[in-house]
């Protein structure tokens, strides 16, 4: 399998990176590369996956990064199930919970720069479905920020 990490960098330093990064900088450098990005980042989330954390989870989060169009998004689905994550683009699963969500926004709140409660309570993330697994969330990962 080919490394996923952003080119020429490890998941902790793109942390480090993002941190750094002001909105507009998040923002231009996800407009030219918002899909290799987002690849990259989903690509390593079951890298980062805490296997006693999930050996009882069953669960598919559906993720739903904003487009520039309203009626669109990009959709990426993480079932954890049996200590296994694994994710998928435009998955079919029934998702247990679903998170929307703007590409900074998501990118900051992957690598730990973004409190999830906090982008909840100003409506910067909005939640459907099972709140507690949306809430259990975070607990199942390591951040690549927070080693």
């Amino acid at each position: 399998m080919p490394d996923a990490d952003p080119p020429g960098m490890d998941p902790a330093q793109f942390a480090q990176l993002v941190s750094s990064l002001t909105d507009e900088q998040l923002a231009a450098g996800l407009a030219a590369n918002r899909d290799l990005l987002l690849e990259q980042v989903f690509a390593q989330m079951p890298r980062f996956a805490r296997a006693e954390a999930i050996a009882d989870a069953e669960l598919v989060v559906e993720w739903r990064i904003l487009t520039e169009h309203p009626a669109r998004c990009d959709r990426w689905q993480l079932s954890l199930s049996r200590g296994m994550a694994r994710v998928e683009r435009d998955g079919a699963m029934e998702p247990s919970v679903a998170m929307t969500i703007a590409p900074s926004d998501f990118i900051r709140l992957v690598t730990g720069n973004a409190d999830p409660g906090q982008l909840y309570l100003t409506g910067r993330l909005v939640i459907a479905g099972d709140l507690m697994a949306a809430a259990l969330l975070q607990s199942y990962f390591d951040l690549p920020g927070s080693a």
